[in-house]
């Protein structure tokens, strides 16, 4: 936001990127406005929805195949990163 370079910045857009990876999105996206404009912001959406186990599911991106357990509970731990950064 402030356009200046810095360790906390890299380590959000870390995790931003995680993020595109998990749900095949973009980090800002106009058709995911909801209750708020901060909604269309990737970071702010995911962290809304991550503790929600179905609306997790759902916002995996659906080239992943995270058809069994195993893989779904690896996607969850990235996303667990990716929310701490």
């Amino acid at each position: 936001m402030t356009g200046k370079i810095s360790t906390k910045a890299d380590v959000f857009s870390f995790g931003v990127v995680l993020l595109e990876l998990i749900t095949g999105t973009t980090a800002i996206d106009d058709s995911r406005v909801g209750e708020g404009e901060e909604t269309r912001h990737l970071a702010y959406w995911f962290s809304q929805i991550r503790k929600d186990e179905e609306q997790l599911h759902a916002a995996i991106d659906p080239t992943l195949d995270v058809g069994d357990d195993e893989t779904f509970e690896s996607v969850g731990v990235i996303a667990e990163l990716a929310g701490h950064c």
